[in-house]
């Protein structure tokens, strides 16, 4: 939410110093009154408030992506915190459930994970894909366990 809102403002100033880079320039083709232009002092403001609003507007971009960024790994989170919860085995159903995704939505993250190699997907005996996570186990198992040494 801070990115987006820091986002927000930087897109402000570099709307706004765009503007009076804009204005400045324009004043040297455009002078209100014949022989009214300061050329230095037009030519100075249209450079300055460009590269402020080149480097405001860089910057809010970074913070747009940095805020999408974060939303793509707490989806990921979400939908690996069902997949636990379903002891790695879950359908784009699931999901979709427990999510805001629809199943479509759904299906493309799930095969995401199964590409990266977290998982694959399997086949009922009714033949429906289900997706098989073999990373989570369960508690028992987790009791069970012995030392590697």
């Amino acid at each position: 939410m801070v990115d987006r809102f820091t986002s927000f403002c930087a897109y402000l100033v570099s709307l706004s110093t765009l503007f009076i880079a804009l204005s400045s320039a324009m004043n040297l083709f455009f002078p209100e009154k014949e022989g009214d232009v300061n050329v230095g002092l037009s030519v100075s403001l249209a450079v300055t408030f460009g590269i402020i609003a080149f480097f405001s507007g860089r910057k809010a971009w970074n913070y747009q992506q940095l805020a999408k960024d974060k939303e793509k790994a707490l989806l990921e989170k979400h939908i690996l915190c069902v997949i636990e919860k379903h002891q790695g085995r879950v359908t784009p159903e699931d999901i979709s459930i427990a999510t805001c995704l629809t199943v479509q939505q759904a299906v493309q993250h799930l095969n995401k994970l199964c590409q990266e190699g977290s998982g694959g997907q399997e086949l009922t005996e009714q033949g429906k894909v289900l997706y098989a996570f073999h990373g989570f186990i369960s508690p028992e198992e987790k009791q069970t366990s012995k030392s590697v040494i």
